[in-house]
């Protein structure tokens, strides 16, 4: 898995997964609240798991094996963040669907001042146990050095232990960024480059008008689809904070008035992606 690091690796089994162990069950007996926490928290990460306690590791085989639970298609789509972002997208394109049929607003309208006012809803898990997750979406891209000042910083993004989505790097303007946060952790890897990088985009999409349609939704002028879109769960979050300190790395108007030229001339303290390595 190359530089991934051990809590990425983890909590993406965890998403994945269509049973989770829980072991060392005795050890919580006399917490009772504390199991439970632990439970919550597998379920924010992955909703359609199936929980099974244990000691010593001891189950009953058949509870784990060939039990035809596993369907790729829907551990692709399982992870907490995933259906979050899912939801999510469904309640503002109905939301949008309605203001449309009784206001005649455009879609770039509506995309507009959702992007600037970060329509982030809370989702509620464990919410005996504080756990929730949000939608934080800007149409702005972060600045290398003031995000990565973000990352460094001990507290990171208090409250957080999972992220997960992708971004717009000023510097790397060109490319969506794919973000995998775990507790601390975050890594960044290339996701591609934009559709709006593409003048010929659209002619991928010639026998798939659905899907051509899903994609146009998401250009927003002058930008195109370049934006960043990020699941957050964590547990008793302060999310206006939270919004707030990311909020703080984005480019300034004024530094977003100079343009990628010049945002391509910013200190970038990130690693080279793969796909970068050979430019």
């Amino acid at each position: 898995e190359g530089m991934r690091s051990i809590a990425e690796l983890l909590v993406d089994q965890v998403e994945f997964a269509n049973i989770v162990v829980i072991n060392k069950i005795d050890l919580m007996n006399k917490d009772k609240e504390q199991l439970e926490q632990v439970k919550d928290i597998v379920k924010a990460l992955n909703p359609n798991a199936k929980l099974l306690e244990t000691s010593f590791s001891k189950i009953d085989p058949k509870n784990v094996l060939s039990t035809g639970l596993f369907d790729i298609e829907k551990a692709a789509v399982s992870a907490g963040w995933a259906q979050a972002l899912r939801n999510e997208t469904h309640t503002e394109s109905k939301s949008s669907e309605n203001k449309s049929s009784e206001n005649s607003h455009s879609h770039a309208e509506n995309s507009h001042s959702h992007a600037e006012n970060s329509h982030s809803h809370e989702h509620k898990h464990g919410d005996h146990y504080g756990i929730t997750s949000f939608v934080y979406r800007r149409r702005k891209p972060f600045h290398p050095e003031r995000l990565k000042a973000l990352f460094d910083r001990k507290e990171g993004i208090k409250g957080s232990m999972r992220s997960k989505g992708f971004c717009w790097l000023a510097s790397r303007s060109s490319v969506s960024i794919e973000w995998n946060m775990a507790g601390k952790i975050c890594g960044l890897e290339s996701g591609g480059s934009w559709y709006a990088e593409d003048s010929d985009w659209k002619e991928e999409f010639a026998e798939e008008p659905e899907l051509l349609g899903k994609v146009e939704a998401d250009f927003v002028e002058p930008w195109g689809d370049r934006r960043i879109e990020l699941v957050i769960i964590g547990i008793n979050m302060d999310q206006k904070g939270i919004e707030a300190s990311l909020d703080t790395c984005l480019l300034t108007e004024e530094e977003m008035k100079s343009g990628p030229e010049a945002w391509a001339r910013f200190h970038d303290p990130f690693p080279k992606f793969v796909d970068e390595e050979d430019d």
